[in-house]
């Protein structure tokens, strides 16, 4: 590490690998692959900082625009700074192809490292050739952060593919979760017939109060031009166009038959769920 540029090539991972396993701290912290990577980035080193390149009433970043240059003493000299910025863009991930960064992964966000709990995330190798789950943390900290090893993202993919399809896929655990749908949907009906009747029960009494008035108003019984009446009026026809579409509606959803579930479907719906799991494109997957 003193030898500098005459020394072994070191990633920002390894940097605060090598950091964190001598015990030296930042802030009373240990480092990350972030916290690394915000200094060998940063143009203080080479005696240049910024001032303003943060509002202080929010907290956002401002546009570099609006920063304020100021000289300061030089650490390293500009050559050098130039030349860490171009070994970090050789190994950024932006040079990765992009079918592998957009490619969606599939266990993102749903597996663990076994050793610490933190989440398992896509790690790279031989300029993104090779795709790897890997702790988070020892990403950011090194091996003195967590034990974990990384493993070969196919791998890990295979088993976890490879055990829903043992446990869910099969036609007798497929009966059983459709049958489960069917009972539900038909307890769903039973309700939705009920709500049916009850409402066009109110849709006839909507009709019924609408013709009360207007019988009221022919007999003289109610001035035509009475402000109550009139509210009363407006409301019930209202009620009685709103109800109208609401059984018109449900009329045509219970109209729609339930699916029957047979063995041949059971065996076609595991077949292709399981093609679809091996051979589908990550995002379906």
């Amino acid at each position: 590490m003193a030898a500098g540029v005459e020394g072994r090539p070191m990633g920002v991972k390894a940097i605060a690998t090598w950091l964190n396993e001598r015990g030296i701290l930042r802030r009373g912290r240990r480092f990350s692959t972030g916290g690394v990577h915000d200094i060998l980035t940063s143009t203080t080193y080479h005696g240049l900082h910024h001032f303003n390149r943060t509002d202080s009433r929010n907290g956002r970043p401002r546009p570099p625009s609006e920063w304020v240059p100021f000289v300061v003493p030089a650490i390293i000299d500009e050559k050098t700074f130039n030349a860490v910025q171009a070994l970090l863009q050789s190994r950024a991930p932006k040079r990765i192809a992009p079918r592998i960064v957009n490619s969606p992964i599939l266990l993102a966000g749903v597996a663990r490292c076994g050793h610490c709990g933190a989440a398992l995330i896509q790690n790279t190798g031989k300029g993104g050739q090779y795709r790897y789950y890997c702790c988070s943390r020892r990403l950011k900290e090194g091996p003195f952060g967590c034990k974990g090893l990384r493993m070969p993202m196919d791998k890990l993919d295979g088993i976890v593919i490879g055990e829903v399809t043992k446990q869910i896929l099969q036609p007798e655990h497929l009966v059983g979760l459709l049958s489960d749908y069917l009972r539900t949907a038909l307890e769903r009906e039973d309700r939705n017939r009920d709500r049916l009747r009850q409402m066009r029960q109110d849709h006839k009494e909507a009709e019924a109060g609408i013709a009360r008035l207007l019988e009221l108003v022919e007999k003289g019984l109610m001035d035509a031009e009475d402000a109550s009446m009139r509210e009363r009026l407006v409301n019930l026809r209202f009620r009685r166009d709103e109800l109208a579409d609401q059984v018109s509606d449900l009329t045509r959803r219970l109209a729609m038959a339930e699916p029957v579930i047979t063995p041949a479907k059971i065996e076609k719906l595991a077949l292709l769920l399981r093609d679809k799991l091996h051979h589908g494109p990550p995002d379906l997957r």
